[in-house]
């Protein structure tokens, strides 16, 4: 199957904060929609294929994800020419693995069948959860919508699939410095932030 290149999803926005010492980069989205990469068309509402998770089959390279990692590298090497001796701060805003769980499908598939994994102790929503923390979206609209409880197994293995597919372009921004034999910043984090039931499987 051809790759048809998406476009431009993506830029890399540099700021210069001060003449002297820094500069600043932020790769950012300008479309929370992925290029042309090529998803399973099999869905199964029951177990959440299809809206909260599904696979990325081919074109991997098309998918936001990717492309973000792309544009971040080829900022790394820009900044590290010795072109510019000032220091710089590299933002990668992935968006997994916040839902939808899109990966491609050997993140998915290798964990396996879900239903080795336990079900979640806690059931149903806290009654003492603050109404502030119930914040409904297009991919979770009511607190029930983990049911049947063999859903809940599925959406667990996505929600892996998403963290491993985002830990994989996290290592790959690393191994990048490794191979350019830069030293590691002094501070490197990476924030993921989650909602509701993305916790409770």
């Amino acid at each position: 199957m051809a790759c048809v290149p998406c476009g431009a999803f993506f830029d890399v926005h540099c700021e210069r904060r001060h003449e002297d010492w820094i500069s600043v980069v932020s790769v950012c989205y300008h479309a929370h929609a992925p290029g042309h990469a090529q998803y399973e068309q099999h869905t199964n509402a029951s177990i959440g294929q299809g809206s909260e998770w599904k696979r990325i089959v081919a074109c991997e390279e098309n998918d936001g994800e990717y492309l973000l990692t792309a544009a971040a590298i080829r900022f790394l090497v820009q900044a590290t020419n010795g072109s510019d001796p000032r220091p710089f701060f590299l933002g990668m805003g992935h968006h997994r693995p916040h839902l939808p769980w899109i990966s491609p499908s050997r993140f998915i598939d290798q964990y396996g069948d879900p239903r080795q994994y336990p079900l979640a102790t806690h059931q149903t929503y806290p009654a003492s959860a603050a109404s502030i923390q119930w914040h409904p979206w297009f991919d979770q609209v009511v607190k029930t919508d983990v049911e049947p409880a063999v859903k809940q197994f599925f959406l667990r293995r996505g929600y892996y699939g998403a963290v491993s597919y985002t830990d994989y372009h996290f290592g790959t921004i690393v191994n990048m410095y490794r191979r350019m034999h830069l030293v590691l910043p002094c501070t490197m984090r990476d924030v993921v932030e989650e909602r509701s039931w993305c916790k409770r499987p």
